[in-house]
């Protein structure tokens, strides 16, 4: 039973620990929508780049995303990177969270970040370990929600202690490295009418980093323009 406002974040893709596509609470329209470009994406790198394309994908960065409504059916932030299942089979690992009718805005710049750093952790432990999917659900759980919420119902006093245990063990492990957000403003995208989605790349010691954004819907472009391998 979900008793975090975080929980909600969803996910799915390909894990190293499992031999199939895996994820948890991501809504079917969405998920036949995002699981359609990437499919679409993939084969485009196929078709480009047939010798490499393996190569090209995996050794790609992963990036933070925030969508509004028009492009993901509701607000969404999250981030996304390339993975593979256990029997080799390559296709990236999706993690986000909606917002949803008790979420009418995005939270403060810090909330997010804190978001936004502990999907990343997570992200990478789940590739690196690897993390089994109730481990990468735990984790993600403990984590803040990236939305303002209207008035919530308070939690149970040992709920709570139980919630905030997590979140301060995930924080001592130094896991979450801080978030460079991007310039845009990232309010204005959730704004009523906006199209722009905004993708960046925190710098790392392998990677620069990179912010672009980009009307209207998901298309091939997109995807190998994050997947490309090559920009550092």
């Amino acid at each position: 039973m979900s008793t975090s406002p975080s929980i909600d974040a969803c996910w799915f893709g390909k894990l190293p620990s499992i031999g199939d596509f895996v994820g948890r609470r991501m809504p079917h329209a969405l998920a036949t929508d995002w699981d359609y470009w990437l499919r679409s994406g993939l084969d485009q790198l196929r078709s480009e780049a047939p010798e490499s394309w393996t190569q090209r994908f995996i050794h790609s960065p992963i990036w933070f995303f925030l969508t509004p409504a028009p492009v993901t059916g509701v607000p969404a932030c999250g981030v996304i990177a390339p993975s593979v299942d256990r029997v080799g089979r390559f296709y990236p690992l999706t993690v986000m969270s909606l917002a949803g009718a008790q979420q009418q805005a995005m939270a403060e710049p810090a909330t997010l970040s804190r978001f936004l750093a502990g999907a990343h952790a997570a992200v990478v432990d789940a590739r690196r370990l690897p993390l089994s999917p109730d481990e990468l659900d735990a984790r993600l759980a403990a984590l803040p929600s990236p939305f303002e919420h209207r008035a919530a119902p308070a939690m149970p006093p040992l709920i709570a202690d139980i919630l905030a245990d997590l979140e301060a063990a995930s924080e001592a492990t130094g896991a979450a490295s801080p978030v460079a957000m991007p310039s845009a403003d990232l309010r204005s995208v959730l704004a009523k009418g906006a199209d722009s989605s905004v993708w960046w790349v925190s710098p790392t010691a392998q990677w620069s980093f990179q912010e672009f954004s980009l009307g209207g819907a998901l298309h091939r472009p997109l995807f190998l323009r994050l997947f490309q391998g090559a920009s550092r």
